[in-house]
């Protein structure tokens, strides 16, 4: 093995892999050296092209055509929200959400983050250029605010990451602080009129608790489930008029299919210890991912969440069932992948957003659990508009606020203050309650 290539090779892993780790344990930074060094003797290597993985940087945009979907009044109510309804978006997560290298055209232990092209929060240029929920919504409503635009170095908060709070090697032990500091900042921004807009908030976290959860006992499923519900809780006693999208843990084990190109060898391998095999079992993440879906999931539609007519917090299964994008040819189809293999692309971020804004409006227990990577952009039914919840999603939901609504209208009209009402006025809770 030739001393160049060597030393190259180990100037970029050890670099990348302590990014992404972010150096906040010295523990775990031991840990990744060694599992680095373990890897990096298993190979020999003739030259620096073999380390090197280029490709080209597609972007993928999509047409437009549903008509206008916003509410003749402000809703008061969550479970009759519209796109059009929702004034800013943000974010809580890790790498994923913050689309660490998502624009890289190859391998670099200095790549950028590309929040900008973020699923759930990106917003740079239009949706025909770059699909993202942001790019959607502002379809319905081109004045939303508080989406990522541009690069970012990782582990920073620059001004143009607005209300994506997600930083790179995040584990769900982080999502509290998280969803403090998106709180605070929301408060803080003036273009937000924190207690009458509308939040759209996407909580997405738990590759890295996959990947080390046989490792790390802040990773165990039951700390897992826990961090989240505190973080979710934080948001749902603070933030008032909010619908935050759950998304769901795609299976991560599915990285160990991404091998064959050096690179993505090691640091899967690193990074994904284990998804390996040897002394753990080698179906551990896949099962792991199993209870950390199954748990979030009842967590979150237990009703927990549902005690207030301005809050939801909503499931999204698409990931549950997801599998690698192949070619034809059953190769893996790395265009949605970043050189290293580890992060999603900017096609791969636009798979998942197109998949994430079809599953709002798929009634909770009917959503899709995994998506097409040429599935298109939904159109909200004309029949049912809003964005599904737990309690919209209910069988005869829309029949009891129709009644109610009949018969306000027939209080007697010296009643000014009721026979101003209107459907989206009510608290729903109380209307469920009191009709069969």
């Amino acid at each position: 093995m030739g001393t160049l290539p060597k030393y190259f090779l180990l100037v970029l892993l050890v670099s990348n892999g302590l990014l992404l780790t972010q150096c906040r344990s010295s523990n775990r930074t031991a840990d990744y050296l060694l599992k680095i060094q373990k890897e990096f003797e298993k190979y020999s290597i003739n030259s620096t092209e073999e380390l090197l993985v280029s490709r080209n940087v597609d972007k993928v945009g999509s047409n437009f055509d549903c008509p206008a979907s916003v509410s003749p009044t402000v809703p008061k109510s969550v479970h009759l929200l519209r796109p059009g309804d929702i004034k800013v978006v943000g974010a809580i997560g890790d790498s994923l959400t913050a689309a660490y290298a998502a624009g890289a055209s190859s391998f670099s232990p200095l790549n950028f983050e590309y929040p900008g092209e973020a699923a759930s929060i990106g917003g740079d240029k239009t949706l025909e250029e770059i699909i993202t929920l942001p790019n959607i919504f502002r379809k319905y409503n081109s004045h939303l605010y508080g989406y990522s635009t541009g690069l970012s170095v990782p582990f920073t908060q620059p001004f143009n990451k607005r209300f994506n709070l997600a930083i790179s090697g995040s584990y769900a032990s982080e999502m509290p602080e998280q969803a403090r500091n998106l709180v605070r900042s929301m408060k803080n921004d003036p273009t937000v009129d924190f207690e009458n807009d509308w939040k759209f908030i996407t909580v997405f976290i738990g590759g890295n608790d996959l990947c080390s959860g046989c490792l790390y006992v802040e990773s165990s499923t039951e700390q897992y489930i826990k961090f989240l519900e505190k973080a979710i809780q934080i948001l749902h006693d603070e933030c008032p008029r909010t619908f935050v999208n759950v998304v769901g843990i795609m299976q991560a084990g599915q990285v160990m299919e991404l091998q064959g190109p050096l690179i993505c060898n090691l640091v899967t391998s690193a990074f994904c210890p284990c998804a390996l095999g040897g002394t753990i079992p080698q179906h551990f993440v896949y099962l792991k991912a199993r209870e950390y879906q199954r748990l979030l999931r009842t967590s979150i539609e237990s009703g927990k969440y549902d005690d207030k007519d301005d809050f939801a917090a909503v499931y999204q299964s698409f990931l549950e069932d997801s599998e690698i994008p192949r070619l034809p040819n059953g190769d893996v189809d790395r265009s949605f992948f970043t050189p290293e293999c580890f992060h999603l692309s900017q096609k791969g971020q636009a798979a998942q957003s197109t998949a994430n804004w079809n599953n709002l409006f798929e009634p909770v227990g009917s959503k899709d659990t995994s998506y097409d990577t040429k599935e298109t952009i939904n159109c909200p039914s004309q029949d049912f508009p809003y964005l599904y919840t737990n309690v919209n999603s209910k069988p005869g939901f829309l029949a009891k606020i129709q009644i109610s609504s009949v018969v306000d209208n027939q209080i007697p009209k010296t009643n000014t203050t009721s026979m101003s009402r209107q459907p989206s006025d009510h608290d729903i809770n109380t209307i469920l309650r009191r009709l069969p």
